[in-house]
């Protein structure tokens, strides 16, 4: 273990919340010179020592369950600053002292650069044992990059260089069982970052056989940290606490380096909350962790930072929450979920196996993790199968046409290129801007509610009005962030004002980052009730993609997707399945290279809503139960994803006259969605009117009033109210007049409603409306 002089958070101990078994103590001619010669503790008053042997003591660092760790200086036979651990007096038990020991050889055993060192052992002369080991000067690895905004490739290449560390321990036959932030230190050595692994409290000697090989200590405490806890050390799996251990806490770190989130969230700490969150909770991919809005990236962990959190986290890493989301997806995706497999024996074999794929990344190469190409099997099925492919000739064409594929994707990756280095000066330029914006304030107190975070949104999008204006491209980008930020709040009506302005930014420039700002504007345009409005952009974001992006491609599917929701919308029910048809067929084809099972349930929901429109419910109900279960499998338990999937299964439930089932549905989503989005959220809203015309439908009219009457009050004064919401719940209360023989209220309540729904809007409800009318008039 090392220990840093920062701030008093970052000095490591290891404290009695871990266990260790008893371990030969530490043979060095060192450790017996010291416990012959007996230092003398020369005690400074209330029991803290003025000298111990030849160190003198300037300071406390830490204190933990077991010991004391002091800062020191050392006289002799050189001047140094170090750090000193000393078992605290009444605690020098034959079980901690041995346990003590264990740590003192644990590092003894190791001499790496990137692994604190021991100088020296001792005892006092009442026995207490102590030992002197490196002072560490530096920070905590994420608070580390955070502070110097570094970007992907720099924190990357620092997580290799823990990596190196760990395997130099393991191949010390120990592993260390806590690795976390706190435990990777990173100090700047002669102009350059050095990572340094410390606090090896809790580590386990390979060849022991003790008895804290899971969860608890005889005292019933952790060994360890949950949030970075493998299942195996919890307890939750049957499996040896070995190397692969120290591979998954290292998964866990590289996912909140990368995504600025940890993927795993832990309320009580208990050991029943921990064994329940890694038995039956998925690990959402870092890339759908990093908050966008929706049309950006529609299976975001949830619950999400606050909006202006996500482009806090961005900035840090030296770009925009969408760059930050399109660079996770894939490689980096794949090498952290293999690092946090449930299994160890689905995880890479050494901490080793998981530097080298990441080194791979940073090189440009394929990693190990990723599925193999069509082209990489193709050359390994002609190997192995030549006399079985119809003879040389037919081997020959084969390998002409994987030749071709690779000099296909050699040009794409040439193209590519190009367009990063454009891409990563305009990022440069984003995060200065945003880091004005966002760093000026603590983001722990500036952003911790959500007032504040739209504030700083507004003063941003505000600022932007005169700056950058011979930087078009930047300016698109800036404003495109921002458009996204207020969709996912709710507020379309500026988020489709700097969306149309990012448009007009990007035109004459990169052609696939303007189709990016196009899909995105047709589909507010839909949120915000203007369908017709949102095609043009989107059948011209389809058009550019279709040219410009492979056959198969996630934001090829991404616009057939919005661009069928817009059909729905327009009620031309035909045309929108067989576009969503089209998407998911492609969403498919990526889960089978593991690249979008979140995205199939998309594709599934939004098919199952263009079939349920044409009359077929029953076979829309499978559609969406089939996205819910993805849904609960990959995604967190209150993302706002599966309170939509539970909504439309609760419409069908409707359709099939099963109120009942169908409201507790409903309930379910409501609560979702107002726990993750808020009560003024138009899904929010969405789902309280369902709530409200399943309990009219069971007869019980007080809540059906309640709850429709709070979605048409919610909407007083708020432009991003969902006229279609609005005018169901406006249809809802007529019902509820003309029950009570209140025509009078029952006709202002439907001319509202008619005036809401007029237009390309709510045409799924105008049979309704049509007949509620009728009765109306029939009436004297």
């Amino acid at each position: 273990m090392g220990v840093s002089s920062g701030l008093p958070r970052h000095a490591a101990l290891s404290t009695d919340r871990q266990s260790f078994p008893t371990v030969p103590s530490l043979a060095t001619e060192a450790d017996a010179t010291a416990h012959a010669g007996g230092a003398v503790v020369h005690d400074l008053g209330l029991g803290a020592p003025r000298r111990i042997g030849p160190y003198t003591i300037t300071g406390v660092l830490g204190t933990g369950g077991m010991g004391v760790v002091y800062r020191a200086t050392q006289e002799e036979p050189l001047r140094r600053e170090v750090a000193l651990k000393l078992v605290r007096r009444g605690l020098d038990t034959e079980r901690l002292i041995a346990r003590f020991d264990a740590e003192r050889l644990v590092l003894a055993r190791m001499n790496h650069s990137g692994v604190a060192r021991v100088f020296d052992a001792g005892a006092t002369v009442d026995g207490r044992p102590y030992f002197v080991m490196e002072l560490v000067q530096g920070l905590p690895l994420t608070e580390y990059c955070d502070a110097r905004r570094a970007p992907l490739r720099e924190r990357l290449g620092l997580f290799v260089s823990t990596c190196r560390a760990v395997q130099h321990a393991h191949q010390k036959g120990i592993v260390h069982r806590d690795l976390k932030p706190s435990n990777i230190l990173v100090s700047d050595e002669e102009g350059a970052p050095t990572t340094k692994v410390i606090d090896f409290g809790i580590a386990k000697v390979v060849a022991d056989d003790g008895p804290d090989r899971h969860l608890l200590t005889r005292e019933g405490q952790f060994v360890g940290t949950p949030e970075y806890m493998s299942p195996e050390q919890a307890g939750v799996l049957e499996a040896d606490v070995d190397t692969r251990t120290d591979v998954y806490a290292l998964g866990v770190v590289l996912y909140e380096l990368l995504a600025g989130r940890k993927p795993h969230r832990f309320t009580s700490g208990t050991r029943d909350q921990l064994h329940s969150v890694l038995r039956d909770a998925s690990v959402a991919r870092p890339s759908t962790a990093v908050g966008v809005a929706p049309a950006r990236a529609r299976f975001t962990a949830a619950p999400a930072p606050a909006p202006g959190e996500w482009l806090a986290i961005a900035a840090a890493r030296q770009t925009t929450p969408e760059r930050l989301r399109r660079l996770l997806a894939g490689d980096l995706d794949t090498i952290v979920l293999k690092a946090m497999a449930f299994e160890p024996a689905r995880r890479y074999g050494s901490v080793d196996q998981l530097a080298d794929d990441v080194e791979r990344y940073l090189q440009g190469e394929p990693v190990l993790a990723r599925p193999d190409s069509w082209a990489y099997r193709t050359r390994k099925f002609i190997g192995r199968h030549r006399l079985a492919v119809a003879g040389a000739a037919l081997a020959a064409v084969a390998l002409i046409a994987v030749s071709a594929v690779t000099a296909i994707q050699s040009a794409r990756v040439a193209r590519e290129r190009d367009r990063a280095e454009q891409a990563l000066a305009r990022a440069s330029a984003v995060n200065r801007f945003l880091v004005d914006m966002f760093g000026q304030a603590d983001p722990r107190q500036a952003l911790g509610e959500s007032l504040t975070a739209e504030q700083m949104l507004e003063r941003a999008a505000t600022r932007l009005q005169t700056t950058m204006r011979g930087e078009p491209q930047v300016r698109g980008e800036l404003l495109q962030s921002l458009a996204d930020v207020y969709k996912q709040l709710g507020k379309y009506d500026v988020s489709e004002r700097l969306n149309a302005e990012a448009v007009v930014m990007r035109r004459g420039g990169d052609a696939l980052v303007l189709a990016d700002s196009l899909d995105a504007l047709g589909d507010v345009r839909r949120y915000a009730g203007r369908p017709d409005e949102a095609v043009p952009p989107l059948e011209e974001a389809l058009a550019i993609r279709r040219r410009l992006l492979p056959a198969v491609h996630r934001d090829v599917a991404e616009t057939y997707n919005n661009l069928g929701l817009v059909r729905q919308a327009q009620g031309r029910h035909a045309e929108a399945e067989a576009l969503h048809r089209t998407g998911l067929a492609m969403w498919e084809q990526l889960q089978a290279r593991e690249e979008g099972e979140d995205l199939v349930a998309l594709g599934l929901t939004n098919l199952g809503r263009a079939v349920r429109a044409q009359g077929r419910s029953e076979e829309a109900a499978a559609l969406f139960q089939r996205a819910l279960d993805i849904r609960r499998r990959v995604l967190p338990a209150n993302n706002p994803r599966i309170g939509s999937s539970l909504s439309y299964l609760g419409l069908t439930h409707l359709d099939a006259n099963r109120p009942a089932e169908a409201l507790v549905l409903f309930k379910q989503a409501l609560a979702i969605r107002e726990a993750t989005l808020g009560g003024k959220h138009p899904q929010t809203q969405q789902s309280r009117v369902q709530v409200a015309r399943a309990s009219w439908r069971l007869g019980d009219v007080p809540t059906a009033r309640r709850e429709a009457g709070a979605v048409v009050s919610a909407a007083v004064g708020n432009p991003n109210a969902s006229p279609v919401t609005v005018g169901e719940a406006r249809v809802l209360l007529a019902h509820v007049a003309l029950a009570a023989g209140q025509a009078t209220q029952a006709r202002a309540e439907l001319t509202e409603a008619r005036r809401l729904l007029a237009g390309d809007r709510g045409g799924s409800l105008r049979p309704e409306v049509d007949a509620l009318a009728a009765r109306l008039d029939a009436r004297p």
